[in-house]
């Protein structure tokens, strides 16, 4: 997914700076994701956190007038400076990537905004371990790196997959293709937050997502009176339009167009 967003960004403009701390990505994959390795796209090997802040403030420094696209896989992955150099006694280290986190974005906000960059950071949900019943229910899941980036991103979206045989996409000799994820807007600054919706994702010999088997559950969700759930799926379509550019239309008026009215009609105290 994250390659995909950055072959759109790359084809708006943007120069594709790609983070690598697990030394795992493939330039076919990229390719076949859509990014144009050969122009406006730079690799860098995240050696450690700091390198990887530095290397961003540094690049917006060097070209102002540069509009990028950071991509950074992972946080997790990446370890710091000082665990670099350290033993592995992990209470040696102990929140060492939180601190630098809570310092670099306040630091990095401002700059990304102004040049109008974007950076993209690809993290890993733990499984929350807790002796507090009340807490795992709640919280199931947590993020490495600290608290300072959920304060300062401006979208954090969580992926879960399914864990079904059902969920998995397999090719006609039945090996697994791609597997299907429930994502949830965790937090938005875009008035999107809370919106859910689940689709599946192909990494085998095609790379991309299956959007049309999402379609129909996107529209049973929409209330729109041109689509009737139950027992047989029924579209009413307009004369002389064809089925899908009819999903499409009802898409763009159920959901997106009603969606941006929502959000237009929300009053805000000015004094707020």
């Amino acid at each position: 997914m994250a390659c995909q967003i950055a072959a759109e960004a790359q084809k708006k403009g943007h120069c594709v700076v790609y983070f690598d701390a697990e030394s795992a990505i493939d330039p076919e994959f990229l390719t076949k994701c859509g990014i144009d390795t050969d122009d406006d796209f730079m690799y860098v090997q995240a050696v450690s956190v700091e390198k990887v802040l530095e290397t961003i403030e540094d690049l917006m420094s060097q070209y102002p007038e540069t509009q990028f696209f950071f991509v950074w896989d992972s946080i997790a992955a990446t370890s710091s400076e000082k665990e670099l150099e350290s033993d592995f006694n992990p209470q040696s280290t102990m929140a060492v990537k939180p601190r630098i986190f809570s310092k670099a974005f306040p630091k990095l906000t401002i700059p990304l905004a102004n040049q109008q960059c974007t950076l993209l950071l690809i993290n890993q949900l733990k499984t929350n371990i807790t002796s507090n019943v009340a807490e795992a229910m709640t919280t199931p899941y947590i993020a490495p790196g600290g608290k300072a980036i959920e304060y300062f991103c401006s979208m954090r979206i969580w992926l879960t997959k399914r864990k079904a045989k059902a969920s998995y996409v397999q090719d006609e000799s039945g090996l697994r293709i791609g597997s299907e994820v429930k994502v949830k807007v965790e937090k938005s600054r875009f008035g999107s937050e809370g919106r859910t919706c689940g689709f599946k994702i192909l990494w085998g010999k095609d790379v991309g997502i299956q959007d049309e088997e999402s379609w129909l559950e996107a529209l049973r969700v929409s209330g729109s009176d041109r689509f009737k759930a139950g027992a047989w799926n029924k579209i009413t379509t307009k004369e002389g339009k064809e089925f899908r550019q009819a999903v499409f239309d009802i898409m763009d008026e159920e959901i997106i167009k009603k969606f941006e009215t929502e959000g237009k009609n929300v009053n805000i105290d000015p004094e707020d």
